[in-house]
């Protein structure tokens, strides 16, 4: 019998992209939540025989491979120029880190070549699934007073699990939440606009592909996408005219800042923002506006942005 509660998630950057990192609960643990796991996703071939019985034969498996999603809550790093706990995981979605030393900021910016491939672990009550080469994608979440959650989806090389000791995780590092408020989220603008938001979600958009081929199996990043929807109360036309802007195909940036004590400040820009099907919804009698949002490049590989202060 395995104990659902007793789990952990592993995550280390491969130097050599599908060879084992071998992360350890003591440096590479996750503190994430709502897991879905999928250990071995794979086709049954047909083989329809031509032969003189009706009975079922023996059927391949093609294309194993694992993949998982779960959130990780959106917070700064603990101190100046210390790269986040979630940073390899954002590493792992095609982004690349910088960092300034001695003041900081840590930078996620997306590429589009020499993407990084990580090493991921999810251990059962002491039965390991390895997942290797793995790449994926990652979405930012804010609703009004949840904490915001940066919601990871990966696909990589099947491992075949093997018993394991439970690891001893070690979290430090990983900074208390914050619930997404006027106070705790001291800065959102959109087209220069401090809207007054209800929801946000910001989406890198990678599409990721397992291939299984003679001679290769991999995990890839193929291309992104980005994109996203929004909901804030709906203001007055003279004071901004959300359907005019959608009209003239306005792009323009988008800024969120999450906290405001140093070391726990974690930020979401998006340089170029088109606003696409403005519409009303009504929550507890005030006016909406939701609307799609369209994340285009400025300058390239900077449609979306992550950091830490």
């Amino acid at each position: 019998m395995y104990r659902w509660d007793q789990k952990v998630i592993l995550a280390k950057i491969e130097a050599v992209e599908g060879t084992d990192a071998a992360p350890t609960g003591v440096a590479n643990a996750i503190l994430a939540r709502n897991l879905a796991f999928d250990p071995n996703p794979s086709t049954l071939l047909a083989r329809d025989l031509v032969k003189p019985t009706v009975g079922p034969v023996a059927r391949p498996v093609a294309g194993r491979h694992v993949v998982l999603s779960f959130d990780v809550e959106f917070a700064g790093a603990g101190g100046v120029a210390v790269a986040p706990k979630w940073g390899p995981l954002m590493r792992g979605c095609g982004m690349a880190e910088t960092i300034t030393p001695a003041t900081g900021p840590v930078v996620y910016d997306p590429v589009s070549v020499s993407e990084e491939s990580v090493s991921i672990y999810f251990n059962i009550d002491g039965v390991n699934h390895a997942a290797l080469m793995c790449r994926g994608s990652v979405a930012l979440a804010v609703e009004p007073n949840e904490v915001p959650l940066l919601r990871f989806a990966f696909t990589g090389l099947h491992v075949a699990p093997a018993a394991a000791v439970l690891p001893t995780a070690d979290f430090t590092g990983f900074q208390p939440p914050l619930a997404a408020s006027k106070v705790n989220t001291p800065t959102f603008t959109l087209h220069g606009v401090a809207a007054v938001l209800r929801s946000l979600t910001l989406d890198l958009g990678q599409r990721v592909v397992f291939r299984d081929l003679v001679g290769a199996a991999r995990v890839d990043i193929a291309g992104r996408t980005p994109a996203g929807s929004i909901v804030v109360e709906a203001p007055a036309i003279g004071t901004k005219d959300w359907f005019a802007a959608e009209r003239a195909e306005t792009l323009d940036a988008l800024a969120l800042v999450h906290g405001t004590a140093a070391g726990n400040v974690a930020k979401a820009d998006a340089p170029k923002v088109q606003v696409h099907n403005p519409r009303y919804q009504e929550v507890d009698g005030i006016a909406y506006l939701a609307m799609d949002l369209n994340v285009a490049e400025d300058t390239g590989d900077d449609e979306i942005r992550f950091s830490t202060i």
